[in-house]
């Protein structure tokens, strides 16, 4: 009996009357929760500070629990992809849940502690993504410099190889493995000609592998974060665009099977359609943009690269697509003035099939080099 006297004193509660609790050692959810239970077996009526403990305990077990959610308990760290589950919350809830623990009239330090921790980390970790999304974007540009010195001003791709003559060789008839940049397998499409443009040992593909591992990794790194913030939303999205980028680089690499696969022709049209989509919105995150004037100068800075480049690459796919819809016209045009017909076709009609066809690939040759 003097056990849960002392137990109610502890709880500001005793015989119905509030009493100073403060100078006493806080109760913890635990000892009350035995205590009820212990009441309930031992007394036939339930009394008035039982009652009282029970609605104590109803209100202070909602907020233990939605401590326990926001920052488990390590030895209960949800790890791996079954993490990526789990809700994450805000900033400011966590914030708030803090201030109101104040109201509980429970010890709850240990868990205002790991709190305290968490908002610690979380802290931690959005000062180094800052730093590491100015990096990005200072990738970011970079590539964008690097492709359009190799490649060109993005809305002249391929015009410098339409003045490039063509040689009738049948050597330039090859063939190659490849696959699209959505796992389609192409054991038999041709090879590109030496001018297709491979970038492998490039710096412009250099620095390519670098933005897409910059940005992997950090993004990997969230999966161990609880709370979302704005940061994380910048590189969410950031991992959805540089995936795009990757794929549309794969194929302007290789544009050259856009010509001679029409597997192909589904993934070029796929990757313009995705465009649309491929941009930084701050309107669209879950996390409002802060009015730090630091963060909103780093989210401008890594968005007007992003725009740079999808907006380059953009138009690398529009003309690769012009291009690929020309090519098509062309082989119906060769298909109809020679496999198809029985009539001899003139020496001038070949020359000038030979001239439209200059900027497509080698492989493209073969129907010509059988007409001579």
């Amino acid at each position: 009996m003097e056990t849960n006297r002392i137990l109610l004193q502890r709880c500001g509660v005793e015989f119905g009357q509030k009493s100073d609790a403060k100078k006493m050692k806080p109760v913890s959810i635990d000892e009350v929760n035995s205590a009820i239970e212990s009441a309930a077996k031992e007394l036939a009526v339930d009394l008035d500070e039982v009652t009282v403990l029970k609605k104590m305990a109803e209100q202070s077990q909602d907020w233990f629990d939605q401590a326990l959610k926001f920052a488990p308990k390590r030895n209960k760290r949800v790890v791996g992809s079954k993490r990526e589950s789990i809700e994450k919350c805000t900033m400011d809830a966590v914030i708030s849940l803090i201030e109101s623990a104040s109201n509980i009239p429970m010890d709850t330090s240990s868990d205002v502690g790991r709190l305290r921790l968490l908002l610690s980390d979380v802290q931690s970790w959005r000062l180094e993504s800052q730093i590491m999304v100015r990096d990005i974007a200072s990738a970011i540009r970079s590539l964008v410099k690097e492709r359009n010195d190799f490649y060109g001003e993005p809305r002249s791709f391929l015009e410098e190889e339409a003045a490039e003559p063509m040689d009738l060789d049948e050597e330039n008839v090859v063939s190659k493995e490849s696959s699209s940049p959505y796992g389609v397998s192409n054991d038999s499409a041709p090879s590109p000609s030496a001018s297709g443009n491979a970038l492998s040992s490039s710096k412009a593909d250099n620095i390519g592998n670098d933005v897409y591992k910059m940005v992997q990794n950090l993004h990997k790194s969230t999966d161990a974060l609880h709370i979302l913030t704005f940061e994380e939303e910048i590189v969410k999205r950031l991992d959805v665009i540089m995936k795009w980028c990757k794929k549309v680089s794969f194929i302007v690499d290789s544009y050259e099977d856009v010509f001679v696969d029409k597997r192909w022709k589904h993934d070029l049209d796929t990757l313009i359609t995705e465009t649309s989509d491929m941009n930084l919105d701050h309107e669209k995150f879950t996390v409002p943009m802060p009015d730090d004037g630091e963060e909103n100068k780093i989210f401008n800075e890594v968005s007007k690269s992003v725009f740079e480049l999808i907006s380059a690459e953009s138009a690398r796919l529009s003309r690769l697509q012009a291009k690929r819809d020309e090519y098509y016209s062309w082989c119906k045009k060769a298909t109809d003035s020679y496999i198809e017909s029985d009539r001899r076709v003139p020496h001038e009609t070949l020359l000038d099939l030979a001239k439209e066809c200059s900027i497509y690939p080698p492989s493209t040759y073969d129907i010509l080099f059988l007409c001579y």
